[in-house]
């Protein structure tokens, strides 16, 4: 009698903590558009001898307007502007670019695995994005502090350390 006693016991402990276990198991929906906000502000990354990076965002309408510029010596090498916002579809950042090196648009698509990882892609890569061909990682060491990962067919091409500039 007491063993049954105890093992309905037990058994109804288990059947309580697993539903709490469970639930915290469950990742919460990352609010997209609200940690995209961390990029807001102007940061400057070293790029080799003499040449830095410099990224500026601002808050534009429900999204984030972007300035890319890699500069030598003063002098812009590479210019890129770009607008991003939340796409409610695919419950992803929709990235569109021009820059001064090609007369195409790039169209992109990130997303935040956690509070301070997100990935991009190229848009046409989404269905089969863990095949992406080419991949931008970044990563918020802090609130003043991010690096960039690039990859080309699974090989890192170029990382860059962006500090905010005050």
């Amino acid at each position: 009698m007491k063993t049954s006693c105890a093992t309905t016991i037990i058994a109804i402990t288990l059947l309580l903590f697993s539903n709490a276990i469970q639930s915290q198991t469950i990742d919460p929906k990352l609010n997209q558009m609200e940690l995209d906000m961390q990029f807001i502000g102007k940061w400057k990354a070293e790029a080799g001898r003499d040449t830095i990076i410099i990224i500026e965002c601002k808050s534009a309408c429900n999204g984030v307007e972007t300035l890319y510029k890699t500069e030598t010596r003063g002098k812009v090498l590479f210019e890129e502007k770009s607008l991003l916002g939340y796409d409610k579809k695919t419950g992803k950042l929709i990235e569109c670019s021009v820059d001064n090196k090609s007369p195409d648009i790039g169209v992109y698509v990130a997303w935040f695995t956690s509070g301070n990882k997100m990935e991009e892609i190229l848009l046409e890569d989404l269905p089969n994005a863990d095949k992406a061909s080419s991949k931008t990682s970044f990563e918020f060491i802090s609130p003043d502090v991010f690096e960039t990962t690039y990859t080309e067919n699974n090989k890192v091409t170029e990382k860059h350390t962006f500090n905010r500039e005050k």
